[in-house]
């Protein structure tokens, strides 16, 4: 027989149920699906509200990165919402949510923090010294730190067209 057909939005919210009680629903083989915004994911991108708040202006490019990181993450509209909201208003490093992030997790918000910042065409003063800030909250050791930093602004410079 042909199994039932439910709508992705279930899906979606099965497989969110599953991942936080670790137990699988019927008809589920991994708890992990590419397409769901993950608690982590939604944390690096609040951090990079922060990030793009830096500065003192949130600027329309910098919205639109965020919302192509969102469409990366698979976002719900309730998501997408939601950080609307949370980046309506200023937000600083004291924002960022460590608890939500394993170390690989900040040192991708890091690299996406440095690329972020490039998004406008440039990086300001504040911006980089907000960086350094951000390495030392995020508890990334120099010299891991610079390297990061070093290797995600040459990514940023040679695809400033793209940002």
């Amino acid at each position: 027989m042909f199994a039932k057909r439910i709508s992705r939005g279930t899906q979606i919210k099965r497989l969110r149920s599953c991942q936080r009680s670790k137990a699988l629903p019927e008809g589920f083989k991994s708890a992990y699906d590419p397409l769901i915004m993950r608690d982590q994911d939604s944390a690096i991108v609040r951090g990079l509200v922060s990030v793009a708040w830096a500065d003192g202006v949130f600027e329309k490019k910098e919205g639109e990165m965020l919302e192509a990181i969102l469409d990366a993450y698979a976002a719900s509209d309730e998501e997408r919402a939601a950080l609307k909201a949370y980046a309506s208003a200023k937000r600083s490093l004291s924002d960022i949510e460590l608890q939500e992030l394993s170390s690989d997790d900040r040192r991708l918000l890091l690299h996406h923090a440095v690329v972020l910042s490039y998004v406008d065409g440039s990086q300001s003063k504040e911006e980089a010294a907000f960086l350094k800030d951000l390495a030392k909250t995020l508890r990334i050791q120099e010299p891991e730190a610079s390297e990061i930093i070093i290797t995600a602004t040459q990514r940023a410079k040679a695809h400033l067209k793209l940002l």
